[in-house]
């Protein structure tokens, strides 16, 4: 059910075992507080940072701020010497830094944290962050809300421990049990949410602070807190197995996009687990084993070009015939009005009414590429003659509401849109992006013969070759596939 792997000293080059923090940066660093100092880990390989302090030991307390703004921080040497750990890099504050006063006033609080006191000065200021400048503050039993330099008081939370106060991506949040979580208010209100779990002997809460994340383990389970449909949930991330070789959790990161889940442990290294997303089965019903297209139809069902509809058990049922040679296109319209097929030269709607035209681009031509946009655009390509032509059209309730292409210089075989409103293409020619506003396109990576494109909610888009393998495109930059490696030479589709 769960693909896991282990990063220890003894075989996977991991610099120590004992992981006491761990948070990943805006840049997509791992960083990992150890017994051996600061470690940075790229998904490959591991960087030790050395303190440039002379005489002082290399260990390092919990990793706290804010991952978002690239604010964060830890200390060396019982919390003596702070280090900012920002820009993909870390440095040893001294006095003369900008940063030395900010940072040395948490100081006590994440040693305090680390060792799990529970007996605490009642003048120690506790500080959870939504942001470097915004936050609450912990003052014995009075809890603040504060901006910048601005704080008030929101209200008294005698008999509450530090140790269970948590941001929760932006809401604070208390629990001293996995079956309630309490969720308190800028204001100070506090809203109660059942979770439906009961309290086992196993149960222990994890906060990962630098990256506002909160863990809990229970009943051989980590779940993971979050605000979803306006309540705090408990998320299941893994049925953990772990708990019968009684290994100690340390601390916990989760990256959503991948739904990969880091764990550092007391003396095993870390623990990365992933569901297994992959299940191969049979379509004993289907007329055909090759799906040239499919489209999501709901959370657990998948559309082929052919109208039929698969659930994730192999199950299959029809929704509407459909016989054509042209199966190379399919998106299920998000009104649910029906689904778009591309055949050779139209695009038509179908649905249980039936079969309706909706652009025609005329005898021998060719439609060569079809993708949903943002704004309720539905991107299209088509190869006709004498220009190439791209464009777009909106539907509303099975009926076209607007539409807009221009004249192109050669045949685009697959469209994304981008973030920012640009278009980025495939051709057989390289790769391209499309801004609409100034109606230019630009070239930036030539020479090779792409088939398609796709991006899979992760912030990797997948660019399939013809037999020059599979291509990446992330943050701006298009990465191939490596040397020699002829194992993903001819991809149709991710």
């Amino acid at each position: 059910m769960y693909q896991e792997k282990w990063l220890n000293n003894e075989e996977s080059g991991l610099p120590q075992n004992t992981i006491k923090s761990m948070v990943k940066d805006r840049f997509g660093f791992l960083w990992l507080s150890t017994e051996k100092g600061l470690i940075r880990y790229d998904g490959h390989k591991f960087v030790t940072y050395q303190p440039n302090v002379p005489n002082v030991e290399n260990r390092t307390v919990l990793i706290g701020g804010d991952a978002d703004d690239d604010f964060l921080f830890t200390y060396y040497n019982s919390v003596k010497f702070p280090v900012l750990i920002s820009g993909r890099t870390c440095k040893t504050l001294n006095m003369q830094s900008p940063y030395y006063k900010e940072i040395k006033k948490y100081s006590s609080e994440y040693l305090i944290r680390m060792l799990g006191h529970r007996n605490y000065s009642s003048r120690l200021y506790f500080h959870y962050f939504i942001s470097r400048k915004e936050g609450y503050c912990l003052r014995g039993d009075r809890l603040f809300y504060y901006v910048g330099r601005r704080e008030r008081f929101i209200r008294a939370v005698k008999s509450y421990s530090y140790l269970n106060f948590a941001v929760s991506g932006e809401n604070l949040i208390y629990m001293d049990s996995p079956e309630m979580i309490s969720m308190i208010t800028k204001d100070g209100k506090i809203k109660r949410f059942v979770t439906g779990l009961k309290k086992q002997l196993d149960y222990c809460l994890y906060v990962n602070y630098g990256n506002k994340q909160v863990f809990v383990r229970n009943a051989n389970k980590i779940y993971i807190a979050e605000y979803l449909n306006g309540r705090m949930q408990l998320i299941e991330v893994y049925n953990d197995p772990q708990s019968s070789r009684k290994i100690l959790y340390k601390c916990m990161y989760y990256d959503k996009h991948t739904r990969m889940l880091f764990v550092g442990t007391l003396d095993h290294g870390i623990l990365i687990v992933k569901k297994k997303f992959i299940k191969a089965f049979t379509i004993p019903f289907a007329e055909s084993t090759v799906l040239n297209a499919i489209d999501r139809y709901s959370d657990h069902e998948l559309i082929t070009a052919s109208g039929d509809i698969l659930d994730t058990r192999g199950n299959i049922r029809k929704l509407f015939s459909r016989k054509s040679t042209e199966n190379y296109g399919v998106l299920y319209l998000k009104d649910k009005s029906g689904m778009l097929i591309k055949e050779f030269w139209e695009i038509y709607l179908y649905n249980k009414s039936g079969k309706k035209l909706i652009k025609d681009f005329g005898y021998e031509q060719r439609v060569t590429a079809i993708n949903y946009g943002n704004k309720g655009k539905i991107w299209i390509s088509a190869s006709c003659i004498p220009n190439p032509v791209l464009g777009y059209i909106k539907i509303h309730k099975g009926t076209v509401t607007e539409h807009k292409f221009y004249k192109i210089f050669q045949k685009i075989t697959g469209i994304l849109e981008l973030d920012n409103g640009n278009l980025l293409m495939s051709s057989e020619n390289g790769i391209h992006i499309f801004n609409e506003k100034t109606k230019t396109i630009k070239t930036f990576y030539r020479n090779v013969l792409f088939r398609s494109l796709n991006e899979n909610g992760d912030n990797n888009i997948w660019i399939e070759s013809y037999g020059d393998g599979l291509y990446l495109y992330r943050n701006g930059k298009i990465y191939p596939p490596p040397p020699n490696k002829k194992e993903c030479s001819q991809m149709y589709t991710v």
